[in-house]
């Protein structure tokens, strides 16, 4: 049961017309309407939840890729609470590769000479002597044994003009005197050097006689 909308008066259901104005109802067609009006909003109310499904589907994917790449981390650094960020620190490293240089000792080959021969008798002011060249790094070596003091010098070639005069220099490379003993001079630098035994001068100074005096380098 309904009323008229223009007069008021009731009219029954099913009722098309309004017995007492005339009025004509509309119910049928807006019945019809209806289902129109529903398939319209369903066009668009589906497009509009695919929309809402794709980007909520496209924000948890990039959640996921997020927490992904943050997985893994060893160290974290937190400004406040608002912002972390996260690092993975690699140890370097480092390898040792020691460079040996093999350095040969060098070999010398020993040479030996006489300055005298035994039992020579050096005359005062007199000398005797053998010349070499000698390699730096040798050892020069001269054993004596006399009946008197002699001396034994070992000199460069520079030095020995000045030994020729039979004056005592104080350039030489070694020095030592006695009647017997082992003069042993390092050689610093190649040259010629003079390997002399000799008897000094002088009025109060004989002869001596030379049991031996051998030279090795």
């Amino acid at each position: 049961m309904g009323f008229c909308s223009n007069c008021g008066k009731q009219i029954e259901t099913g009722s098309a017309y309004c017995s007492n104005c005339g009025q004509k109802f509309v119910q049928e067609k807006s019945e019809k309407v209806r289902p129109r009006n529903a398939k319209k909003r369903r066009r668009i109310v589906i497009p509009v939840l695919v929309v809402i499904f794709t980007v909520a589907i496209a924000a948890i994917v990039s959640g996921v890729v997020i927490l992904h790449s943050s997985s893994g981390s060893t160290s974290s650094y937190s400004n406040g609470g608002d912002y972390q960020s996260t690092y993975t620190y690699q140890q370097p490293t480092y390898t040792y590769q020691p460079t040996y240089t093999y350095h040969p000792t060098p070999t010398y080959q020993t040479h030996q000479t006489a300055l005298v021969e035994p039992n020579h008798v050096l005359n005062s002011g007199s000398y005797s002597y053998e010349t070499a060249t000698i390699q730096a790094g040798s050892t020069v070596t001269i054993s004596w044994s006399a009946d008197a003091y002699v001396e034994v010098w070992v000199l460069t070639e520079t030095q020995y003009p000045s030994f020729t005069t039979l004056a005592y220099t104080s350039n030489y490379v070694g020095l030592k005197t006695g009647s017997s003993g082992t003069l042993t001079c390092p050689i610093a630098n190649t040259d010629t050097y003079y390997l002399i035994i000799s008897r000094p001068g002088g009025g109060f100074y004989s002869s001596a006689k030379i049991y031996s005096a051998i030279a090795t380098w």
